[in-house]
């Protein structure tokens, strides 16, 4: 993942990544355009393939995935970056958190038959405060950077990953 290895040097607003074409020119590579989407989200996020190519679907996919970039475009652009796995363990994760999110995302490199579900230790959370995921599933900084979040079930290759939690306000 070439965005794992400019993560060491450049912070994410200043790295152009860019959904490309499948199958990939160079390469001749098929993956999923939400596969493709997660893995440059982490930056500028555009596009680099011809829109004339894609169907219907697609180009609804494309609405969506632009929608969620603009929503958390200033916590990517702003926030706290952390890789949470290097890409020698199987999956390339990161995060980015602020006081009010937690954007976990990247991709597992293949889906083991029958494996337990993975789980991945969050950094820099408050501890004291409660963090609740898109299901309502409520957990404290601490249970998410000692236990772990448990990542959605994946399957194939290069699943992607994108869990958002959203700090809950206190009274």
């Amino acid at each position: 993942l070439i965005q794992y290895g400019t993560s060491f040097f450049y912070p994410p607003d200043t790295v152009g990544s860019h959904v490309s074409a499948s199958p990939n020119h160079q390469t001749g590579r098929r993956t999923s355009l939400e596969t493709r989407a997660a893995a440059a989200m982490p930056g500028t996020f555009g596009y680099e393939l011809d829109p004339e190519t894609l169907d219907d679907l697609e180009r609804e996919e494309i609405r969506g995935m632009n929608q969620l970039y603009r929503d958390l475009q200033p916590l990517i652009f702003h926030g706290q970056y952390d890789r949470l796995t290097s890409p020698d363990q199987g999956m390339a994760l990161w995060e980015i958190s602020d006081d009010n999110r937690v954007l976990v995302q990247g991709l597992v490199y293949e889906t083991e038959p029958n494996a337990l579900r993975r789980r991945v230790r969050l950094r820099g959370l408050d501890p004291e405060a409660v963090y609740k995921d898109a299901d309502g599933l409520r957990r404290t900084g601490q249970a998410l950077m000692t236990g772990g979040l448990l990542l959605p079930v994946t399957s194939g290759t290069d699943a992607p990953v994108t869990v958002i939690l959203e700090r809950e306000k206190t009274q």
